[in-house]
């Protein structure tokens, strides 16, 4: 009788435990949390240096629904050529990124996204009008080991308090044996006040390695169209990135 108490028993532990196991699946949270932390000898926006062509450390977290919204928020130390005028307490030191949008399918290897993105730099004067906004459009195409992309974004009120600005891009990715990947990019940044800001294209072609426990390593050369510019001329960048 001990021994059909005890057998019985088990039975019921052991089926309980397997509807738990199968209520947690189907009650698994829509949302998919991730976060990354990475170095680079030079952060580049849009071919031009934000780090006085120095090192930076960069990190950011984000949040993704199942049906398609995003939500994030990165970072990344920061050093500007700022004149003598301005007073230490009101350089940028650090830029902060919010960012949000929605990824819609057309079909299973062409998708959209439409988002925003705002830039803020805390502590520095407010005089100086760094902070910008823009919202941007995407159209991502797949075709094997090959990603395509273009996107538009645009800023009523762009970085410096310079008017109207457009940015237009063309991406690619394409997947490589062992863990390699190469990128490359081109774009226009159009100032719509060619007089306040001088309009320009950047280049970029990189390449990656994934490398075991979600890092990668990143070498990338870059480069504008600006000929006046010390922080815009040809650059190699690298960069280590570990995403959790």
């Amino acid at each position: 009788m001990h021994f059909a108490k005890t057998v019985l028993m088990t039975a019921i532990i052991a089926a309980t435990a397997n509807f738990s196991v199968q209520a947690a699946e189907e009650a698994k949270s829509p949302f998919t949390f991730s976060s990354n932390v990475g170095f680079t000898n030079n952060y580049i926006y849009r071919g031009i240096s934000q780090t006085d062509k120095k090192m930076a450390l960069q990190g950011g977290f984000d949040i993704a629904h199942e049906k398609g919204f995003s939500l994030g928020v990165w970072g990344s130390s920061v050093k500007f050529l700022e004149p003598n005028t301005v007073a230490e307490s009101d350089r940028a030191h650090v830029e902060v990124d919010i960012y949000g949008g929605y990824t819609g399918k057309i079909r299973d290897d062409l998708n959209y996204t439409v988002g925003f993105i705002h830039y803020a730099y805390p502590n520095s004067g407010k005089d100086l009008n760094y902070a910008f906004t823009e919202g941007n459009v995407g159209l991502n195409y797949t075709y094997k080991d090959l990603d395509l992309g273009v996107k538009y974004s645009y800023s009523p009120e762009f970085f410096g308090k310079v008017g109207k600005a457009s940015y237009y891009e063309l991406n690619a990715g394409y997947k490589l044996p062992h863990d390699f990947s190469l990128v490359a990019h081109v774009a226009r940044q159009q100032f719509h006040n060619n007089e306040l800001a001088k309009s320009y294209t950047d280049y970029l072609l990189g390449v990656n390695y994934a490398l075991p426990q979600n890092f990668t390593v990143s070498l990338q050369y870059v480069n504008t169209s600006l000929k006046d510019n010390e922080w815009a001329k040809s650059q190699f960048v690298a960069m280590v990135k570990k995403t959790f």
